[in-house]
């Protein structure tokens, strides 16, 4: 298993994550219109593949409406970056992504690991180390250390 960052690298995240955040939020919507209803969808900021998971992960903990969309973007970005990947293992991929907003969310977390390690995406199962890591620490976020509260508002 990989081992977590230290604090600092995590910290460093942190920013990282939040200069994405608010790109992600000053960006242009695209306007669906379904059923003679418009709706804005919610897209996911280029960044480095590793980030935009951050980013879904974060939304998860914080803006779980946002997760959804930007998780789908995601998806898609991950099975571009696995040029070798085969149908069962992008559905795989698509269903771990699915179950990480349920009951089973660090096995799936491990899922998605263990197939970005199997496709050379090193830094996207590091980024899931973390996640899985915080979970077991009892935060489910990937951007604070370990061990630290999050501020109450």
């Amino acid at each position: 298993m990989i081992a977590p960052a230290a604090p600092h690298a995590v910290h460093g995240a942190a920013e990282v994550l939040g200069a994405l955040q608010r790109q992600a939020r000053q960006a242009p919507t695209v306007v669906a219109v379904t059923a003679g209803r418009r709706r804005p969808l919610e897209r996911l900021p280029r960044a480095p593949l590793d980030d935009a998971l951050r980013i879904c992960l974060g939304y998860l903990e914080e803006e779980p409406e946002r997760f959804e969309p930007a998780a789908v973007v995601w998806h898609a970005r991950w099975c571009m970056h696995a040029p070798e990947l085969t149908f069962a293992e992008a559905i795989s991929t698509l269903e771990a992504v699915q179950a990480l907003r349920g009951p089973s969310a660090t096995h799936a977390a491990h899922t998605l690991q263990i197939l970005s390690d199997r496709h050379g995406l090193d830094e996207v199962a590091v980024v899931l180390a973390h996640w899985i890591a915080a979970r077991d620490a009892g935060s489910a976020s990937v951007h604070r250390p370990a061990g630290t509260e999050k501020a109450s508002a």
